[in-house]
C-alpha cells in the first residue's frame, strides 16, 4: 500500500508526511527558526497522537534555532507517558545535528543516520 503523503509549506520549511507500516514520517526540508516553529509543532504534535510512533527526517534541514528544540522536546514530552510509543530523529543534517548536540538533545532522543534505520530499530 502505497504511503499517504501531503505537505505543508510555511515560509522556508517544506512539511511532507507519510505514514509507513503505521508509522507517522515527517520530511521537513529548509530552515526551522521562530516563523515556522508553530505550524511544525502542530504537525509534529498531530502526527504523534495519530500512532505515537513517529521519524522526523531532517536531511534536508540546513538550520535549526531553539524553537525547533522545543517543537521536538514538547513532542516527545507528550509521547513519553504513553505505552508503546516513540519519536526518532532520522539524517540530521551537519548544522541540526551540532544543534542536537549542543542542547543535548541526541541524549534523550534516538538519532539514526537514515530514515530506513529509524523506521527499523
Amino acid at each position: 500500500m502505497p504511503p499517504a503523503e501531503n505537505g505543508i509549506s510555511p515560509d522556508n520549511l517544506s512539511i511532507h508526511t507519510a505514514t509507513r507500516d503505521g508509522i507517522q514520517v515527517v520530511t521537513l526540508t529548509g530552515e526551522i527558526d521562530y516563523h515556522v516553529s508553530g505550524p511544525l509543532h502542530d504537525v509534529l504534535q498531530d502526527h504523534a497522537q495519530n500512532t505515537g510512533r513517529l521519524v522526523v527526517d531532517f536531511a534536508g534541514v540546513s538550520f535549526m534555532d531553539s524553537t525547533g528544540v522545543r517543537a521536538l522536546l514538547s513532542t516527545a514530552q507528550s509521547l513519553w507517558d504513553r505505552p508503546d510509543t516513540w519519536m526518532r530523529i532520522a539524517a540530521p543534517s551537519a548544522p541540526v545535528r551540532h544543534v542536537l548536540e549542543l542542547v543535548g538533545l541526541d541524549t534523550v532522543l534516538a538519532v539514526y543516520p537514515t530514515v530506513s534505520a529509524a523506521l527499523t530499530a
